[in-house]
């Protein structure tokens, strides 16, 4: 890609941004400043103008992929945090660490782990058959 793609490109950005002809003018210079930031850390790690030009108007597909690999880890991880609430309100809520019990619920490669009084363990069981029962 060109300088003068490039310039188009920002130029093309800027005018579908609909807002205030001064505000459209502020968020393409900071736009310019970052894509020109971008720019010169890529030509830095040796690309070529062009290539680092296309790059930074393509994106950068590992960080794409490190924050699509984020969004997965909090959804998991707001999983997690309701089954672990659930669990702590259905069964036996004074038993939890929490609640100053023993019982704590963790989590390993998406696997639970769940400290907890043998009694207690039978009523998981229960709530487990019941939620499985349930969804089904």
């Amino acid at each position: 890609m060109s300088e003068r793609e490039f310039e188009h490109y920002l130029s093309l950005l800027g005018s579908l941004l609909r807002l205030r002809g001064g505000q459209r003018a502020e968020i393409a210079e900071e736009l310019r400043q970052h894509l020109d930031e971008r720019l010169a850390d890529l030509q830095a790690a040796g690309l070529s103008r062009d290539d680092a030009i296309q790059q930074a108007l393509a994106g950068d597909s590992t960080t794409s992929r490190e924050s699509q690999r984020n969004a997965e880890l909090l959804k998991m991880d707001t999983q997690f945090s309701r089954v672990s609430k659930l669990l702590q309100v259905q069964v036996d809520p004074d038993s939890w660490e929490e609640n100053g019990g023993v019982g704590n619920v963790s989590a390993v490669n998406s696997i639970l782990l769940i400290r907890q009084t043998e009694r207690n363990h039978r009523r998981l069981r229960k709530l487990f058959d019941e939620l499985e029962r349930i969804t089904q």
